[in-house]
């Protein structure tokens, strides 16, 4: 009878060990990282940032001349105000000047969100495999909206993803 209660008791702890063993070695590792340091230090991001900068002071630069002439001709309107054709001349060029301004507000609008959403989709798929290579379950983006409110230091990642994401990012 000895011999059957310790034989159950055995087959009880095994069973007891296999289940925290199994519960232990399952459970999901998860990370967090903080998506404002990770969007902004990602290369591709900056290299985009980069061009449209030099596109929007381009830009800039083209708006500003068109502003000068304007104000230049504006202050030779003053000197002689009856003058209908430089009148004239002048309106063209305001207009010209607001049109020039509008369509760059335009396209500057749509090429930032078009860099965005490109920076967007090639950080989430580098992410997604970072994610599986370092065997991941879940990593959470702190992005200081309070969707995360605390979390363990030791759980951020931050730095190795900004590394994994620049690293591919290079062909790397």
């Amino acid at each position: 009878m000895q011999r059957w209660i310790n034989l159950a008791l055995t087959v009880c702890i095994a069973g007891l060990t296999a289940f925290v063993a199994t519960q232990h070695f399952n459970k999901p590792k998860t990370v967090y990282v903080e998506l404002g340091k990770v969007y902004n230090d990602f290369a591709m991001k900056k290299e985009l940032q980069t061009k449209y900068d030099a596109m929007a002071q381009s830009r800039k630069s083209i708006l500003d001349s068109l502003e000068l002439q304007l104000k230049l001709m504006s202050a030779q309107l003053q000197d002689d105000e009856k003058n209908v054709p430089a009148f004239q001349l002048f309106e063209a060029k305001k207009q010209e000047y607001l049109t020039k301004k509008q369509q760059f507000d335009e396209d500057n609008s749509a090429v930032s969100a078009q860099y965005n959403e490109q920076i967007t989709k090639q950080m989430t798929q580098y992410m997604e495999e970072f994610g599986k290579e370092k065997n991941y379950t879940y990593i959470y983006g702190a992005d200081g909206s309070g969707v995360i409110m605390h979390a363990d230091k030791e759980l951020n990642v931050t730095d190795q993803a900004v590394q994994y994401l620049n690293q591919r990012y290079q062909g790397k």
